[in-house]
């Protein structure tokens, strides 16, 4: 079992615990390479994220699956910046 754990915006946590946004984006960036690409290797390890938002708000999800992308010439926009590689992270339910 694998234990994800980011810090995420209000706004954004807000969305996911009302259902309206089911997928996490996250930059290919090494730091995610080395957490995610064996959950994009291996579909069969299990997974939590845990988000972080201030202080006290601690919320955690089950992970369906992680995909990986690259798309040069269609790039992305996350946290304002167009990116070119990035993960999904497909969202299962929520662990009380």
């Amino acid at each position: 079992m694998r234990i994800i754990s980011t810090t995420i915006k209000a706004k954004w946590l807000n969305k996911i615990e009302s259902g309206k946004k089911t997928v996490e984006l996250k930059k290919a960036k090494k730091y995610w390479r080395t957490r995610l690409q064996p959950l994009v290797d291996n579909q069969d390890l299990e997974a939590i994220i845990v988000f972080v938002c201030g202080r006290n708000r601690v919320v955690r999800y089950r992970v369906r699956y992680v995909e990986f992308h690259s798309e040069p010439a269609h790039p992305i926009d996350i946290d304002g910046e167009l990116v070119t590689e990035w993960y999904e992270i497909h969202l299962g339910e929520k662990i009380q």
